[in-house]
């Protein structure tokens, strides 16, 4: 499971998205773009937690399944 950080065009679109570890990553390495808790977002293939300092590996539900 990871926490979202949507990223969105001028129009409101989501364009990309970063996911971390917890929630205290989310905050720590967003800063004031932080729109508030947004976890336990399944994502597909394992990948770092996006907080620099962090570095967690996020566990894919596709290889979960391997």
């Amino acid at each position: 499971m990871a926490h979202l950080h949507a990223i969105e065009d001028k129009h409101g679109d989501i364009v990309d998205a970063e996911y971390f570890c917890s929630d205290f990553c989310h905050r720590e390495a967003v800063g004031d773009d932080y729109r508030g808790w947004n976890g336990c977002v399944e994502i597909s293939v394992t990948q770092r937690c996006e907080n620099e300092g962090c570095g967690e590996i996020l566990d894919g539900v596709e290889e979960d399944a391997a």
